[in-house]
């Protein structure tokens, strides 16, 4: 669609003014001793350099409501590999004239080479395809379905976990899970309180949340996955749907207005939790299992929400970011939600002002 848009606003917008401002430049603007192939060549040149480089603030305009409103470097911004068909658009545009002028007048020789650079933009027109993603091994997990410790050696808060998942692919099938653990952390939240400033803190809850428990809960949620031969993207949505099927409460606030996040182990034991708790839990069990997640922390206007984020080159969601490594990660809400994996509500992701990724 944004193809198509950017090809009828190029259309409107220079080639066809561009032909009357062609004329009066060849014709009236210019000194009449300079050879029209030069004049030719220098305008082309001129009208291609605008083009381009407005088509190309137009796109960075929408990769910027697409990949989270970051800063890009300059050298990125004068890429042309990260925008290979405005090239070939503003080469399009270059060939237009040149036809133009050629039906009006002798073609002018610097016009050949052009007309190369024309042949040549349509082989960057080429669009790199995403990797695949249906792996056919799941991911190098860090936890054994063998060894998760007994339910009776453990001494804790017991907490049994219940919920159904549609499964696509199989048959759309609905899948039940039922089953009780055993928790070290209590009931009660923990008083944590993220240093502020800090948002990597929420990457150190995450990893240093996890007790014998939560490894447990892995460990079964990876034998699920091996037993139904789940792809790495259906193993994905199955835990997500796992921390969905978790009741939303509005977090608690501290003195202050700081906010209160819990480790997995307490959100489970709570039985409900807010963004944060949420995102944290799917993180913590996806990064056991070898998934290549992080945290989103989105800041709108006057408010602010935490997903999960996993790396685009598995999954591509509606909404993306460029995180601190490098990676672009995807936007998925862990709240409980209607929908499919990646979608996000409009009203949120319209207003977002800052979107922050940490990869785990």
């Amino acid at each position: 669609m944004i193809f198509l848009a950017s090809t009828v606003f190029i259309l409107l917008l220079y080639v066809l003014p561009g032909f009357w401002v062609l004329d009066r430049v060849t014709h009236s603007w210019l000194p009449s001793g300079i050879p029209d192939g030069i004049k030719f060549w220098f305008l082309a040149v001129a009208v291609y350099a605008v083009c381009l480089l407005t088509v190309r603030i137009g796109r960075f305009a929408y990769d910027d409501f697409q990949v989270g409103r970051e800063k890009y470097p300059l050298k990125s911004f004068l890429d042309p590999r990260g925008c290979r068909w405005l090239t070939g658009m503003g080469l399009i545009l270059i060939g237009a004239q040149a036809a133009y002028m050629t039906s009006r007048w002798a073609m002018p020789y610097s016009f050949v080479p052009l007309y190369a650079g024309l042949l040549l933009g349509f082989f960057d027109l080429r669009r790199r395809p995403l990797p695949s993603i249906d792996y056919p091994e799941l991911p190098e997990s860090s936890v054994e379905e063998t060894d998760a410790p007994p339910l009776a050696d453990v001494a804790g808060h017991s907490v049994t976990l219940q919920w159904e998942y549609l499964e696509h692919g199989q048959g759309d099938s609905w899948v039940r899970f039922d089953k009780t653990y055993v928790l070290s952390s209590q009931a009660t939240r923990g008083p944590v309180v993220l240093p502020p400033g800090d948002p990597q803190a929420y990457t150190r809850l995450v990893k240093e949340g996890l007790d014998d428990g939560i490894r447990e809960i892995a460990a079964d949620l990876r034998s699920e996955s091996r037993e139904r031969k789940y792809t790495p993207l259906q193993e994905l949505e199955y835990v997500v749907r796992m921390v969905q099927s978790v009741p939303y409460r509005p977090d608690r606030t501290l003195a202050g207005g700081a906010d209160q996040p819990s480790d997995p182990a307490q959100t489970l034991s709570a039985g409900a939790g807010d963004c944060e708790d949420h995102a944290i839990l799917a993180a913590a069990i996806l990064w056991l299992l070898g998934h290549p997640v992080g945290l989103f922390l989105l800041r709108m206007d006057d408010e602010s929400h935490m997903a999960l984020a996993y790396r685009t080159d598995a999954f591509e969601g509606s909404y993306c970011s460029r995180a601190t490594d490098g990676r672009v990660y995807s936007f998925i809400e862990t709240t409980p939600a209607d929908g499919e994996l990646g979608d996000g509500p409009q009203d949120l992701l319209g207003n977002i002002r800052r979107a922050t990724v940490l990869p785990l």
